[in-house]
């Protein structure tokens, strides 16, 4: 058997379970292809006393992630020199591309392909590393690195469109993110492959028992949405539109799960407006398995998120038969094709997603039509179309 090497940014660890989790969800039904499958993730590293300093919790935890392996899967992190700026954007790739050569010989690391997820910095620095040793490489462009950074100023463009151009198969998780990859001249072929969820976990379960497990009340609607708390993710307008809700009715409450640099400002415009009954933000929750209780405990998913690739939050709402409510942005009506699975909100408009939660919460939804639909999205179909493109590649 072959051995598979995945350069990511970022990969779930002890300190951080959510970082580019779907990256390791995919990983669980590719590895029993593979003898070995070694992961290497880049993580911005800063000394801990600095990291703590910026009241940066993310490059906190990156600066004391560890080492680790499960089953046939050995993880490493580059921790590599990082900064604000747009210089340490475009440099990300120079400061991480010795620490993984450094990974692979101190460790001897023999691999027949590399797998990089997101363009930049992880594929910058694997085109490097597949010119080296002579390998192929598959790339996937996921989000912000083809819908941000090349429009941030021509030399990321040029690196982005490098990386690109260099590979032997990109993939991306959606149609419109193609469209964004031709807007900066990237003319080459793309697959289309979405990202996705993990039935085992997320699942049908009973709702009244999961509530009263979970302490939630039973008599009452429940919206749910799970997300980092950063400006891009929409949660203002969550909390505007609840405000807007709660004036005409008064039979919800809404659960936030996740973290980011947002969390106090966030339950501080909670509270200014008197919100406690209708929505909270509950912080993370490390385990899959928990959030999906929260999730099939729910009777409607909402992300109002800005700008997205591919939510994988999108894909574990409808495994567990929850319908999506979800902005009308990237990959997200590409998914959400029918009324029947959810629906559609403008971005940033209040009054739209007010709207739509008010006709999700009324609505009888079918169960059972959204968990049909759901099923062609499972990680182990998903993977099936990953897999058979490597065969290609290395077979070719």
């Amino acid at each position: 058997m072959r051995n598979l090497l995945v350069i990511s940014d970022r990969y779930p660890h002890q300190e951080d379970p959510y970082s580019a989790s779907f990256v390791k969800k995919l990983i669980k039904y590719e590895k029993k292809y593979f003898e070995n499958v070694y992961v290497i993730s880049l993580n911005p590293w800063l000394p801990k006393f600095i990291a703590k300093r910026m009241s940066n919790p993310r490059w906190y935890k990156d600066a004391i992630a560890k080492n680790y392996e499960y089953d046939n899967v050995h993880v490493y992190f580059a921790k590599y020199l990082t900064g604000k700026g747009t210089f340490f954007l475009r440099k990300k790739d120079s400061f991480a591309y010795p620490l993984v050569d450094k990974i692979i010989r101190k460790n001897d690391i023999k691999f027949d392909l590399i797998h990089a997820h997101f363009a930049h910095p992880a594929g910058s620095v694997a085109v490097k590393i597949a010119e080296k040793y002579e390998k192929p490489l598959v790339v996937t462009a996921h989000a912000h690195e083809i819908r941000e950074y090349p429009f941030i100023d021509e030399k990321l463009e040029n690196k982005v469109l490098w990386v690109l151009q260099s590979a032997d198969a990109i993939i991306t998780v959606s149609q419109d993110n193609v469209k964004k990859m031709r807007a900066f001249g990237f003319k080459g072929k793309v697959h289309v492959i979405p990202n996705g969820y993990d039935p085992e976990v997320f699942k049908p379960m009973p709702k009244e028992k999961i509530r009263k497990e979970l302490k939630l009340p039973t008599n009452k609607k429940m919206i749910v949405s799970v997300g980092r708390l950063i400006p891009r993710k929409g949660y203002i307008y969550l909390i505007n539109a609840v405000d807007v809700l709660r004036k005409k009715r008064d039979d919800f409450f809404t659960i936030v799960i996740g973290d980011g640099p947002l969390k106090t400002d966030l339950r501080n415009e909670v509270k200014k407006r008197g919100l406690e009954k209708y929505i909270k933000f509950i912080g993370e929750i490390p385990l899959d398995e928990d959030v999906a209780r929260y999730i099939a405990a729910a009777d409607v998913f909402v992300l109002p998120t800005l700008d997205e690739g591919n939510p994988t939050v999108m894909f574990e709402s409808l495994g567990c038969g929850v319908p999506f409510i979800g902005s009308k942005v990237a990959g997200i009506p590409e998914i959400i094709t029918s009324e029947d699975y959810g629906l559609l909100t403008e971005p940033k408009n209040t009054a739209d997603l007010a709207k739509k939660l008010s006709i999700a919460l009324d609505e009888e939804w079918d169960k059972s039509k959204i968990l049909e639909y759901a099923k062609q999205f499972s990680w182990e179909n998903i993977s099936k179309e990953t897999i058979e493109l490597y065969y290609s590649i290395l077979s070719s």
